[in-house]
């Protein structure tokens, strides 16, 4: 890109954050994120997600077992569509 170009103006969008995560593997495969994958979308910390699960600010997670713990991509973008 040269200096004198103006880098280009795009307006955010949730959605545009969440398309690289979604677009790398099938759809039923990736219906369920990672924590690091949902601190990544919300551009917060691992530990500020399970803060704001506790206090009830996030939707809580599909839990398999112990240490086997997943949100559904749906109620994450659910929460992103509403925060305004």
């Amino acid at each position: 890109m040269p200096l004198n170009a103006a880098p280009s103006l795009r307006r955010f969008s949730w959605s545009t954050r969440l398309e690289p995560l979604m677009s790398s593997a099938p759809s039923p495969a990736k219906a369920l994120l990672k924590v690091t994958e949902v601190a990544e979308i919300l551009s917060m910390g691992v530990r500020t997600v399970w803060r704001k699960v506790a206090t009830g600010e996030l939707p809580q997670p599909v839990r398999f077992n112990k240490s086997l713990v997943r949100w559904k991509y749906e109620s994450i973008k659910h929460y992103l569509d509403n925060l305004q």
